[in-house]
């Protein structure tokens, strides 16, 4: 990741209408919900990430690898 970017999540392939979306913590790690609304933004410190998603409980986290 390049820091001052950001990523989308979306549900389906090629359909921007549904998608996730940031809603607080950090951008390594947070809340997020469904709704078509902004993008989660990049880490401060460029480089590969693993990016994990628990959509039961709408937590995720970003780890630099």
């Amino acid at each position: 990741m390049i820091p001052g970017g950001g990523y989308k999540l979306i549900q389906e392939q090629g359909n921007w209408t549904t998608q996730y979306s940031f809603l607080s913590g950090s951008a390594t790690s947070g809340v997020f919900f469904k709704a078509d609304a902004t993008q989660f933004n990049a880490p401060s410190v460029a480089g590969t990430y693993k990016l994990t998603f628990d959509f039961q409980l709408g937590l995720f986290t970003a780890v630099k690898q």
